[in-house]
């Protein structure tokens, strides 16, 4: 309650409806970032898309970590088996297509098939 007294303004992030808006959405972050050339190829949109399903802040960690590992591993382009592995490892259910929302709220990450 006191912290909801001092919130000025509350944002609601919808998920982006298409690849393609994805990609303009990451296109215009790394372009603001400073940044003028491609980075990711087309399969590694789509990925980052599906995987996210559109959601924005997981778009970003999507996007943070794999330009960390391209950095690291001195790769210029991102291609879809890096956001794949990267998606992978943070804990990416491929029987439910979904990041982070497969894990049960008492922390408990095993999951009825």
């Amino acid at each position: 309650e006191p912290l909801s007294h001092r919130v000025e303004t509350r944002v609601v992030l919808r998920p982006l409806p298409t690849t393609q808006a994805t990609v303009q959405y990451i296109e215009y972050r790394l372009n603001v970032a400073g940044n003028k050339k491609n980075i990711f190829n087309d399969e590694a949109y789509h990925e980052i898309h599906a995987s996210s399903r559109g959601n924005p802040r997981l778009i970003n960690i999507i996007c943070d970590n794999a330009l960390t590992e391209a950095y690291l591993s001195k790769q210029e382009i991102i291609g879809q088996k890096e956001v794949e592995r990267i998606i992978i490892e943070m804990g990416y259910n491929t029987r439910l297509k979904t990041l982070f929302l497969d894990v049960p709220m008492n922390g408990n990450t095993q999951t009825e098939h």
